[in-house]
């Protein structure tokens, strides 16, 4: 039996909500349903858990934007409906933006059923995949730390492309050496063949690898392991080359050292610390497992392969059942595993291991094997726990850091210090004069002090002043948080001074640690972007392209600054779901199949399912998720129609297919931009917003005459 829905209605007008209701139940739906249309009632309701949220945007003493807030102080996941008579676009993009589920127009009910069933399926994928975040981590990780350099040259040899790792690896930036000889500035030894000889075989294989020999621009040699193809234009002449080179001189510094001593061979296995096993889908039967497998878990492989559950057996008994359940869901449902737990030593010493599995699946999405890694982060566990108990002593210690007291008398220029404020200045007169104090702050900050002085003593405003001052007694710089209160009638300024430093370097840690990780998060990015590229050659350098004139028309149509960086996210990663696409179709050189086409549709769903579970990325999904969207609703994967789709997705779709018809493709010239510009407008209302075609029409004149003038 189908468990009725709990739909809370916030509305004060009762035939409004009641024609939403009557709505609901046409379309099938099972519920009980509650209006309230105050504040103080809807607080109520609210903590009885309903199942879904609708709400009016604007009531007599309450508002829609208010509920949500309420919801999400509560700490509440519902899914939160707004349906309104006269809410505009940009109140509709605000209530999305902080965490409304859906939006629609009281004249418009039809959509009431699909909105609902979408919100409700929204909440369950969330709930069901918090479990793959970490899975994407992991992935994140993988990406940012394949570090291979690519560039292109043309086909006399000089450098058409080069990427950051190149310049990581090489030391030239890529304005040095575009355009240049690639021999000249790497000064390039090839190994097992000659130039020549590679190009003889680039003629008929269209690829090959090799070993060379490169230096940097510091005159580093480098062992490259290199991967050459070759490029051709449509009457299959070469028009250049893409190297994808791996440095690899530690690795043949290790095959050199294994080779000379067996002993130095079992050393560095030894201190691997990492294991790694392969087993098949029952966990059971074992395929391998390395060197270090014994020393994190304490089982030999003889063991495992007289007893295949000896790795469960020496799980702690108050970790397992987290441990059965991951296992559970990595084997029925192929979430990945990843958790840490402990385990008894046969000592009956515990250790704390990281364990992470993986299915690996063949080209039918089959699970066929399962490939697991643990780690002994035993020390890693017990330094967490140091630097809690450290973090916990210097935050008393701020707390009782030291203050200090003093006035500053105007009628005889002198100032009277605490002990405290004598300590923390580096002044041990109990008296000082102006001057002393004037001289002790860094030279940056004595207007502000000198303004906000005048200031108190004008009584224009209050004195509350962050500075930083060179202490004489040892040099060392002290920030200092100082508020003071003048006295008029005795002509006397009075105030108190802490030693902010801890605090300040914090605050400094911080910022820079916040700073680092956008960094790489824009380079996780980059990454994703460029195997993407690589992934599919037909359409190389797409994504640059549509990303720059993507931004460039979200300017002209007024989207502010501040959402220009999830645009760009959205662009740079709007074919991330064709990463979930089998090669065999996707690279496919004839028409695709009905079936085929099922499973190339698909790709918006897997872009939406990699990238919700990131939190940074959520307000960059729009793109990858809703690009295929048209606004006549005959497009995928949800049929969204006009102003359903987001305005994101609508102002890129049109730029992704300005660029696809004026771009060679390796099954047909690029168009004409005449005849682009014929078959866009033709398509206004049907596949395109006729708001963005005309900011499109008006903006892409503008571009075409500076191409022709620059």
């Amino acid at each position: 039996m189908t468990t009725p829905l709990r739909i809370l209605y916030v509305e004060d007008t009762p035939a409004d909500a009641e024609l939403i209701i009557i709505r609901l139940e046409k379309e099938g739906f099972l519920f009980h349903w509650q209006r309230v249309e105050t504040a103080e009632t809807y607080l109520q309701a609210l903590m009885e858990y309903p199942d879904i949220i609708l709400a009016d945007w604007n009531l007599p003493q309450f508002s829609g934007l208010q509920a949500l807030a309420l919801m999400q102080e509560n700490k509440l996941d519902i899914p939160f409906i707004i349906i309104s008579g006269n809410i505009g676009e940009e109140a509709a993009v605000e209530a999305m933006r902080k965490g409304a589920t859906d939006y629609l127009l009281k004249d418009r009910p039809q959509r009431i059923g699909l909105a609902v069933r979408n919100a409700l399926e929204q909440k369950q994928l969330r709930e069901t995949r918090k479990q793959s975040e970490a899975q994407l981590r992991f992935q994140s990780e993988l990406i940012k730390n394949v570090y291979d350099a690519i560039y292109s040259l043309d086909h006399h040899f000089n450098v058409t492309f080069w990427n950051h790792t190149a310049e990581t690896i090489y030391g030239w930036k890529f304005e040095e050496i575009i355009g240049r000889s690639e021999s000249i500035y790497l000064q390039t030894e090839y190994l097992e063949f000659s130039f020549q000889e590679i190009i003889e075989q680039l003629d008929t294989q269209n690829a090959v690898q090799v070993n060379l020999i490169q230096t940097s621009k510091s005159g580093q040699k480098f062992d490259i392991e290199s991967k050459i193809r070759v490029l051709r234009d449509d009457q299959n002449e070469i028009i250049g080359y893409v190297f994808v080179n791996r440095d690899i001189t530690q690795r043949r510094a290790a095959e050199k050292s294994l080779a000379e001593s067996e002993e130095k061979f079992r050393q560095l296995a030894e201190n691997i610390h990492e294991a790694f096993m392969l087993t098949d889908t029952s966990l059971e039967n074992i395929i391998y497992t390395s060197p270090a497998f014994e020393e994190v878990w304490g089982q030999t492989r003889e063991s495992l392969a007289n007893n295949p559950n000896a790795v469960q057996e020496c799980i702690h008994p108050d970790d397992f059942v987290s441990v059965a359940h991951a296992r559970n869901q990595l084997l029925t449902h192929g979430i990945p595993m990843d958790i840490e737990h402990r385990i008894l030593g046969s000592d009956n010493s515990i250790r704390w291991i990281h364990s992470r599995a993986y299915p690996v699946f063949d080209e039918n999405q089959k699970i066929i094997r399962i490939a697991g890694i643990a780690e002994d982060i035993t020390d890693r566990i017990k330094s967490v726990e140091l630097l809690l108990q450290s973090h916990d002593r210097l935050r008393r210690a701020e707390q009782v850091s030291q203050s200090g007291y003093w006035e500053f008398d105007l009628k005889t220029q002198l100032v009277r210090a605490s002990q405290g404020a004598r300590v923390i200045y580096g002044l041990e007169d109990k008296t000082w004069t102006i001057t002393q104090v004037q001289q002790l702050p860094l030279p940056k900050y004595r207007n502000a002090l000198d303004s906000a002085m005048r200031t108190l003593i004008a009584n224009l405003g209050p004195y509350d002043i962050e500075f930083e001052i060179q202490r004489p007694t040892d040099q060392k710089i002290v920030a200092i948080h100082s508020v003071a209160e003048f006295d008029a009638s005795r002509k006397v300024v009075f105030g108190i001074i802490q030693d902010i430093t801890v605090r300040k370097n914090a605050e400094d840690e911080r910022k820079k640690s916040v700073e680092e990780l956008k960094i790489a998060y824009d380079a996780t990015i980059e990454g994703w972007s460029q195997a993407m590229d690589l992934r599919d050659e037909e359409t190389e350098g797409h994504t640059q392209r549509v990303t720059a004139i993507t931004l460039k028309l979200a300017r002209e149509i007024g989207v502010p600054e501040e959402a220009l960086i999830h645009i760009r996210r959205g662009t740079l990663l709007h074919d991330i779901g064709k990463l979930g696409v089998p090669d065999a179709i996707l690279h496919k050189p004839g028409p695709l199949s009905p079936e085929e086409w099922v499973v190339m549709k698909k790709h918006p769903e897997y872009a939406y399912q990699m990238l919700y579970p990131v939190k940074y990325l959520r307000p960059a999904i729009d793109i990858p998720y809703c690009h295929h969207e048209r606004w006549d609703g005959t497009g995928y994967p949800r049929g969204l129609k006009g102003e359903e789709i987001p305005l994101a997705a609508r102002i890129f779709a049109v730029i992704d297919v300005w660029d696809a018809l004026t771009s060679d493709r390796p099954y047909r010239q690029a168009w004409p931009q005449e005849k682009a510009f014929c078959y866009i407008l033709d398509q206004c209302g049907k596949h395109f917003d006729p708001q963005i075609l005309k900011v499109f029409t008006r903006f892409m004149e503008v571009e075409i005459n500076q191409e022709i003038n620059s």
